[in-house]
This record gives C-alpha cells, sequence and structure tokens, in this order.
C-alpha cells in the first residue's frame, strides 16, 4: 500500500471556487476516493448534493480534515480560526491546500504548529472548463512524490505555472479576477453582434477569435504596444480611455494593497 496516495480530498467552504473546481474534476473525470465539502449553509450544501453525486456534504468540521488533501476554500479572515480549530488532526500525512489570497504559508504553518505540508494556489473561474490560469506555490521541502500527485491532479483545471509565493496576490489580481474585467465587455458586443443580425454562434466564434488575435497581436508581434494600438485609426471608445485606465489604476492598486498588507 502507498502511504503518499492522494486520494482523498475535502473542502473547507462550499463557495464559488469549491464549486468551480468541483465542475473541474467532474468534467475531466477525476476520481478521488471520496470527496468531502463542509459548510455552515444547509442551502450551500443542498445545492452542491443535487449537483454533484460523488460528494460528501456536513457541517461538521472535523468531516474533511480526515482527507489526503485538506483544503481551505473560505475567506481569508476566516481561515487563521478554522485552522485552530482543525489542526489537532492536521498531520504530517495531510496537504494543506489554500486558495486564498493574503494568508500566507509561513502564517498558516504557525497557526498549525508546522505539522504538514502547505500548498497556496491562485484559481481562477475558467478552471470550471479546465482553462484556468491557476499560479501555484509549495512549501519548502514537500514531498516530491505527492508534490508530482497534487501537480498532476490540478493541471485538470488549466495551466498551473509554479511561481514565487510572494507574487501570489499579483496574480490574484491580474488573473484570479481578470475575468471579471472583460466579461461584462464581451457580453456587451456579443448582445450587439445579434442585435446587428449575425448568429448566436457566428457572433460567439467571431469573438473568441478576435480576442485572441487582439491578445497575440499585443503580446507577439514584434510591435510595441503604441504602435499595436495605432493599428485602428478608428477609436469609438477613446473618450472614456483615460477614464477607464484610471479606475484600474485606483481599484486595482487598492485591493492590491489591501491583499498584501
Amino acid at each position: 500500500m502507498n502511504t503518499k496516495k492522494i486520494n482523498t480530498i475535502g473542502f473547507y467552504g462550499g463557495s464559488r471556487v469549491t464549486r468551480i473546481l468541483l465542475e473541474g474534476f467532474k468534467r475531466k473525470r477525476i476520481h478521488f476516493d471520496s470527496v468531502i465539502v463542509c459548510d455552515p449553509n444547509k442551502e450551500t450544501l443542498d445545492f452542491i448534493s443535487e449537483q454533484y453525486s460523488f460528494v460528501k456534504v456536513t457541517d461538521q468540521l472535523d468531516r474533511p480534515v480526515k482527507s489526503k488533501i485538506v483544503v481551505l476554500a473560505v475567506h481569508p479572515p476566516v481561515i487563521p480560526e478554522l485552522l485552530k480549530s482543525i489542526r489537532q488532526y492536521l498531520t504530517e500525512d495531510k496537504v494543506i491546500l489554500s486558495l486564498a489570497p493574503k494568508i500566507t504559508i509561513s502564517r498558516i504553518k504557525e497557526i498549525t504548529l508546522f505539522n504538514c505540508p502547505v500548498i497556496r494556489m491562485i484559481p481562477n473561474a475558467p478552471s470550471i472548463i479546465n482553462q484556468g490560469y491557476n499560479p501555484i506555490t509549495f512549501s519548502e521541502n514537500f514531498d516530491d512524490e505527492i508534490k508530482e500527485q497534487m501537480k498532476n491532479c490540478l493541471a485538470c483545471l488549466g495551466v498551473l505555472p509554479e511561481v514565487e509565493e510572494s507574487k501570489l496576490e499579483a496574480y490574484a489580481i491580474i488573473t484570479g479576477m481578470g475575468p471579471t474585467y472583460f466579461w461584462f465587455q464581451i457580453k456587451a458586443l456579443y448582445d450587439l453582434g445579434v442585435s446587428f443580425g449575425l448568429e448566436e454562434s457566428e457572433t460567439a466564434q467571431a469573438i473568441t477569435d478576435m480576442i485572441k488575435g487582439t491578445v497575440d497581436t499585443l503580446f507577439n508581434s514584434g510591435l510595441l504596444p503604441e504602435q499595436v494600438m495605432d493599428l485602428i485609426p478608428v477609436k469609438p471608445l477613446s473618450e472614456y480611455e483615460d477614464q477607464i485606465i484610471s479606475h484600474y489604476g485606483y481599484s486595482l492598486n487598492k485591493l492590491y494593497v489591501k491583499l498584501k498588507s
């Protein structure tokens, strides 16, 4: 028997990020011997039970921690008290996977009394269709065999770059929340395309290919950003550009400082 086999997973929190990961696992047919989700909200647990028949749900804190992988899928302020409540169960054969910004590996180890290895990952929403961009970092002296198992498991969710922990909050702003900066704009373009007489499928394909080409041109054309942005002479939204950039600078810098403090 391989005592290092990572074959069970338990989630603390049944929030959006938990459901994103569960759906990603489901779509790729990733099998665990046991999947447990713990949440105090009955409606949340009922929803997960309805959507994911392979998941056992509970409101008891001692249940998920029986798993090999213990996932912290709660807001950062909740994590310290949660860890204090379960740390007696966090033996060295467990792996803590924290999905939260702000709470560092050293802080997690300090609270748990240095019992078990820790991973931090900043997942983004496209993981739900296995196309996420999910920066990850491992605590020091992480067992090579377990690390490989964890990377193989989580790679099903999308791109999984291993990065320095000090950069995770930057990734949280740029990639974790990144889709929210564009989805509403993409939806507005889609609605316009359909209103102009394009079929829904035509509009979706056109926007998909356009966005890919747009990004590739900016980063892979060999042109300076200013040269790329000068390729199209007509800029219908130019009068709003400075205002939008200002919002990016103010709101996102403010949030980054908050996550790093």
